[in-house]
């Protein structure tokens, strides 16, 4: 129920990165897939997390300013991202990122 994902990124050429998409998912022991969605969005320039709305998949703005485009190149990025979900499934998350 409880996640840490820890890693760094290294960015060649970050003009030619539009999100960086971060991702876990687990079953849980009814089935049901939890899928743990981040990414660092260039369109939002946020932190964006996954949400589900109507039955359907959506990423969803947050207030951490991301953009990839603004990264250094050639640096690796150290990016955590801890993760908890309840038992029903559903996820809260911290961020940091540095580079």
């Amino acid at each position: 129920m409880n996640f840490v994902l820890d890693t760094y990124v290294y960015i060649v050429n970050p003009s030619q990165v539009q999100n960086l998409e971060l991702d876990l998912n687990q079953v849980m022991p009814n089935g049901q897939t939890v899928i743990y969605g981040t990414q660092c969005s260039s369109i939002s320039k946020t932190w964006e997390y996954s949400v589900i709305s109507s039955n359907s998949p959506h990423w969803k703005a947050s207030n951490i300013p991301c953009n990839p485009l603004t990264w250094t190149a050639k640096t690796w990025h150290h990016i955590q991202i801890a993760y908890h979900r309840n038992s029903s499934g559903t996820v809260n998350s911290r961020l940091g990122e540095s580079g």
